[in-house]
C-alpha cells in the first residue's frame, strides 16, 4: 500500500515536486542512504547479469532483504532522487509476474531497479531506454518471504513521468501525466475507473440545508477509504482541482498536505495472519517529498511530521563509500515560545 503523485506544474516548470507515502504491514526499519558515483552494481548478480558502474550519485530510502541461499543481507532501495533530478519509486502490485531468466538479454533482479535508474538515468527517456535493455526477473531465493510484486514510477526535472509494470512476464511502460500511482489493479484499470468519477466538482450543490449550501457537497461521493482504487481516485481528483502553487515552497507544502489525504494512520487497517493469528496492520511508515529542480529530498515519519531536508547539491558524491543515516530524527517540533514574553 503506497501512493505516489506529482504537484501540477507551473507554465515555466520553475518547480517540479512529487511525493510518495510508504505503507506496509510490518516495520521496515528503513534508513536513508547516500550512494556516491562510481559504485559497482548489482550487489547480487544473477546469471548473465547486467552490470554497471553508476554515473550519478543519489539518495535513497533503504530496507534490507535477506538472501537465503547466499546467507547475506543486501540493501534494497525503495525510493530515491538522483543528482540530475530523477526520482524512482517502487510500490506494491499484487499480480506482478516478472520475466523468466534469459540467456541472451542481460538479467536484472527487480530489487535493483531503483539503483539502475537513479545511478544511470538523467531523465525519463534515459530510464526507459535502460529498462528496455534488461530482462527484469525475481529473486528465486528470498529467505522467509515470497518475492515482492512491484511496479515502478519514474519522474524527472522536466515534469515527465512513466509507470513501469511487469504483467504476464512482460514489461509495460505507460506515460503518466500526473505521477499518480497506487497499487492493484494494474495502472490501465485505474485510468478506466476514473471515468466513474468524472462528474465530481469542487463546487457546492445549490441545494441548501440548515440555511446555507453544504460546503464540500460538490465532492460528495469522493471515496475516502484506504484501498488502492480509492486512493488513486481521491488523489487524482484533488490534483485536478487544487489551486496551483505560486512557488516551490507552496508546492512542497501542498505536497505535504496531499500526502495526509492518502496516509494510513497507525491501527486503522488490520488483517489476521491465519497461521499464527498475528494481527498485521498496514500503516504509513514514511513520506517523502521530492524537489526535482533544486535536487532536494524531504523525509517525514508518521510520529514526526517535521520535514527532514537533504540537499543533493551539497552532498559529496565523490565520497568513497555509501553512507546511511536513520530516518527517525529527534527534533519533531520547532519551539517558538521565546517569540512571546516569557517568565
Amino acid at each position: 500500500m503506497c501512493t505516489n503523485f506529482m504537484i501540477p506544474l507551473d507554465e515555466e516548470k520553475q518547480f517540479v515536486v512529487t511525493a510518495r507515502t510508504m505503507d506496509f504491514g510490518q516495520p521496515m526499519d528503513c534508513v536513508l542512504c547516500m550512494i556516491p558515483r562510481g559504485e559497482s552494481f548489482p550487489l547480487i548478480p544473477p546469471d548473465h547479469a547486467y552490470r554497471w558502474t553508476n554515473t550519478y550519485g543519489f539518495v535513497a530510502m533503504t530496507a534490507m532483504i535477506s538472501i537465503g541461499e547466499l546467507h547475506i543481507d543486501a540493501p534494497y532501495y525503495t525510493d530515491g532522487l538522483n543528482e540530475k533530478g530523477v526520482s524512482a519509486a517502487l510500490l506494491w502490485l499484487p499480480g506482478t509476474i516478472y520475466s523468466s531468466p534469459s540467456q541472451t538479454t542481460p538479467n536484472l533482479y527487480m530489487a535493483d531497479l531503483i539503483s539502475l535508474v537513479l545511478g544511470m538515468a538523467a531523465d525519463v527517456g534515459d530510464a526507459v531506454t535502460l529498462l528496455r535493455s534488461v530482462n527484469v526477473i525475481d529473486f528465486p531465493f528470498l529467505r522467509d518471504v515470497d518475492y515482492p510484486p512491484l511496479h515502478l514510477i519514474v519522474c524527472d526535472a522536466n515534469g515527465d513521468s512513466v509507470v513501469v509494470e511487469f504483467l504476464d512476464g512482460a514489461m509495460e511502460v505507460t506515460p503518466c501525466d500526473n505521477g499518480v500511482m497506487t497499487n492493484a489493479p494494474e495502472y490501465s484499470w485505474h485510468l478506466l475507473n476514473l471515468l466513474n468519477y468524472e462528474n465530481l466538482s469542487v463546487y457546492n450543490s445549490p441545494q441548501e440545508h440548515w440555511g446555507q449550501e453544504i460546503n464540500g457537497s460538490g465532492m460528495l461521493g469522493l471515496p475516502g477509504d484506504a484501498t488502492p482504487p480509492s486512493r488513486f481516485v481521491r488523489i487524482t481528483c484533488m490534483l485536478d482541482t487544487i489551486f496551483p502553487p505560486a512557488d516551490t515552497q507552496e508546492a512542497i507544502g501542498l505536497a505535504s498536505q496531499l500526502t495526509q489525504t492518502v496516509t494510513v494512520p497507525y491501527g486503522t487497517i488490520a488483517s489476521v495472519n491465519e497461521q499464527d493469528e498475528e494481527i498485521m496492520a498496514d500503516f504509513t511508515q514514511w513520506n517523502v517529498v521530492r524537489d526535482h529542480v533544486n535536487r532536494i529530498y524531504y523525509v517525514a515519519t508518521p510520529f514526526n511530521p517535521t520535514l527532514q531536508r537533504i540537499n543533493l547539491a551539497e552532498l559529496d558524491f565523490s565520497a568513497s563509500k555509501r553512507t546511511c543515516i536513520p530516518i527517525v530524527q529527534a527534533a519533531w517540533f520547532n519551539d517558538i515560545t521565546n517569540q512571546f514574553p516569557t517568565t
